[in-house]
């Protein structure tokens, strides 16, 4: 519906498309083309579909999903009573990053899209209406974030401002969309000249990261913003370089058409750099930045070879070798040795498994940061006070298990599979051991670093009384973590493709009760610690759980594991 009405507004403008070289047949029909494409894309947050039935809804739903985005960056309207300007322009420069980032990751999988070239290039389409096309593509993919993101915004403004500012409340939102094309373009471009076309995928992947990590970590900074009386008594005299960014020239627009008593001066005529340089922006963009980029997208098409003299190959092994100690030192087993570095080496260069559980790794110290130490007015002997308290340093310590869980969920999925094949060659006995192994991996590579830095934390706070506490914390996150990958599929690292990822949970319960063990754990740590008796029952209770759990995970046979068809 959505695409439909955008679509709609887009070929009211034909006769200008037509003036530009286009053919206007040909130009709606790719477009009706590729926006059904759009609309059949799975919202699972990166995972692919695995179901048959088609997905029509997606432009839809995603535009009430960001339209509650929308709402939350509004917040830096509710101080308009105190600095006008000084509100539009921190409400300008939310918006500004976050359509820069989601058109940079949302958009970057559509224009680096290789399947135009073998449908549209053998057919007698011209270059100007291709071209048209992917610009109008990328304006209609625009307009969905936009306008959901704006729409909040403009009914708090007209809310707290009255509602003859949602005439003009468009205009600033259009030149910001401008400028966005162009950020968004200009860092295409270059990332091609930097990295080139190949590691492009890689490095808007590090973007997604990023997006996901900013729009977590505003989730516990902004309301912590707006609850300082520093901040909301805060004016545009105490930024003066704030002047000279765009955003405050886009809302210096709002100098023309209502009263504002706070504002800099000769405010009115920078406003005028926020109209001229969209426009330029845009020039440069349709002229230069777009075909550039495409230009350079299609020359990297090709297969790029690379070549290793004897010392870069000498190189390599030596920044690898640390993993191999490693591996040594903790494994026993050649089996369990093979798995442990099979698991390292994959989770580093699998760019999916890293989507998957790089941004739950960020989570931890923006948690940490943000929740635990950001509170308002605190001195240090209240913080010390606060954090000593078991409550406190044993949430800190059971916040570090969702690294390991989210690494150890993602481990057997791949879509690389087939590639599996490798495992029933040898002669394994126990294929156990090879999943210890990866196990193991993951436990130093994801876990060990957050729980190593956190239990300092809290010895710090608490001091060294708590280091019983932190080694049953420990075993109490090991069988959380075994007991959800046995409730859930069994498989060797890397072995099923990504479409069985819902099979893997049969139901719905059985992912409730998986959740429902760390809770259990924990209060049962917790009262240990009020309860010091129970001490000499409930930790032998662990440590007896944590030894049949892994020798369990250890003894693992062919049987137990789930028979994957890899000629699927």
């Amino acid at each position: 519906m959505i695409n439909k009405l955008l679509l709609g507004f887009i070929m009211l403008f034909a006769s200008l498309w037509k003036s530009l070289g286009a053919d206007i047949v040909q130009l709606k029909a790719i477009l009706q083309a590729k926006l059904k494409m759009d609309d059949r894309t799975p919202l699972q947050m990166g995972r692919p579909s695995t179901k048959k039935k088609k997905i029509n809804y997606y432009s839809t739903l995603s535009f009430f999903i960001y339209a509650l985005f929308g709402l939350f960056y509004a917040f830096p309207l509710f101080i308009v009573d105190n600095d006008f300007l000084l509100s539009l322009t921190e409400y300008y420069s939310m918006l500004l990053l976050m359509l820069w980032f989601m058109m940079v990751v949302g958009f970057s999988t559509v224009l680096i899209d290789t399947r135009d070239n073998f449908i549209l290039l053998p057919r007698p389409i011209n270059d100007k209406t291709l071209l048209l096309a992917r610009l109008l593509h990328i304006l209609i993919y625009l307009l969905r974030l936009v306008l959901p993101l704006s729409i909040p915004g403009m009914i708090v403004l007209g809310f707290m401002k009255g509602w003859t500012t949602v005439l003009f409340f468009f205009v600033p939102i259009f030149l910001l969309s401008l400028l966005v094309l162009f950020l968004v373009n200009a860092l295409y471009l270059l990332i091609i000249k930097l990295a080139g076309p190949k590691k492009f995928k890689d490095i808007i992947g590090s973007f997604q990261i990023a997006l996901s990590v900013l729009m977590f970590a505003s989730s516990y900074v902004m309301p912590r913003m707006f609850q300082s009386e520093k901040i909301m008594s805060m004016t545009i005299y105490d930024l003066p370089w704030i002047k000279w960014i765009p955003t405050y020239w886009l809302a210096g627009l709002w100098t023309w058409f209502y009263k504002v008593n706070v504002f800099f001066t000769g405010t009115k005529w920078m406003s005028l750099l926020s109209v001229i340089l969209p426009f330029a922006a845009l020039w440069a963009t349709v002229k230069w930045l777009a075909p550039k980029f495409i230009q350079a997208i299609a020359l990297g098409e090709g297969q790029e070879v690379v070549q290793l003299n004897p010392s870069t190959i000498t190189n390599l092994n030596k920044q690898n070798k640390y993993y191999q100690i490693l591996s040594s030192l903790l494994n026993k087993n050649p089996e369990a040795k093979a798995g442990f570095e099979l698991t390292w080496l994959q989770t580093t260069r699998n760019r999916a498994f890293k989507m998957k559980v790089y941004p739950s790794l960020a989570y931890i110290p923006i948690y940490f940061f943000f929740v635990v130490l950001s509170r308002p007015g605190q001195n240090h002997d209240e913080l010390i006070a606060r954090m000593s308290s078991p409550k406190a340093f044993l949430i800190l310590l059971y916040m570090c298990a969702f690294a390991l869980l989210t690494a150890a969920m993602n481990l057997i999925y791949s879509e690389q599979y087939k590639a599996s094949w490798i495992y029933f060659t040898p002669p394994v006995e126990r294929p156990g051991n090879i999943m210890s192994g990866a196990f193991k991996a993951l436990f130093v590579k994801y876990y060990l670093p957050f729980a190593t830095i956190v239990g300092i934390v809290v010895v710090y706070f608490s001091g060294w009384k708590t280091l019983p506490d932190i080694l049953i914390a420990q075993f109490n996150i090991i069988n959380f973590v075994l007991i959800s990958l046995r409730a859930s599929m069994v498989a060797l690292p890397f072995s099923v493709k990504e479409q069985m990822r819902d099979r893997g949970a049969k139901n719905i319960m059985r992912m409730i009760m998986i959740f429902l063990v760390i809770p259990c754990l924990g209060l049962a740590h917790f009262l240990t610690i009020k309860f010091w008796m129970l001490k000499f029952v409930v930790y032998p209770l662990i440590l007896i759980l944590s030894w049949m759990l892994w020798d369990s995970y250890k003894k693992t046979s062919w049987q137990a594991i789930t028979q994957i068809n890899l000629d699927e």
